[in-house]
């Protein structure tokens, strides 16, 4: 957040605005806050059974934290064990594995209804699917 724990949009806190610590996260140090965050597909385990949108899998090796920063990878990873299995009608890592795709993914160990949530973020500019 901004300033004293402010949002960026409201940098004066003039709609009182209360930060929730348990879903807040700076990313400081090297690693993932594991009470905060789940890899998608650390342990082969998907959570939700999504594996990514095909034909790219998630790889739990392209997330990071580095210099204070989360950083989500997408990369053409060819020795990747890709899921036999495909999303719809699209095998992961493509027809023969033409495609092998690797992205990554983490989710909230905690959940909310109501709120206002703010990120900053630079999404690649690339043809990969970036979404928060």
């Amino acid at each position: 957040m901004h300033g004293q724990n402010y949002p960026a949009s409201d940098p004066t806190n003039s709609e009182g605005w209360i930060l929730n610590e348990a879903l807040s996260d700076e990313f400081d140090g090297n690693s993932l806050d594991k009470d905060k965050w789940w890899i998608l597909g650390e342990n082969n385990d998907y959570r939700n059974k999504w594996k990514g949108r095909a034909p790219a899998q998630f790889a739990p090796e392209n997330v990071a934290v580095i210099n204070n920063e989360l950083i989500l990878y997408s990369k053409w990873d060819p020795d990747f064990e890709f899921a036999d299995e495909s999303l719809g009608d699209i095998p992961y890592g493509g027809e023969n594995k033409s495609q092998p795709i690797t992205q990554a993914a983490i989710i909230s160990e905690r959940f909310f209804k109501y709120g206002y949530m703010e990120i900053r973020c630079i999404a690649p500019d690339a043809p990969v699917t970036s979404s928060f």
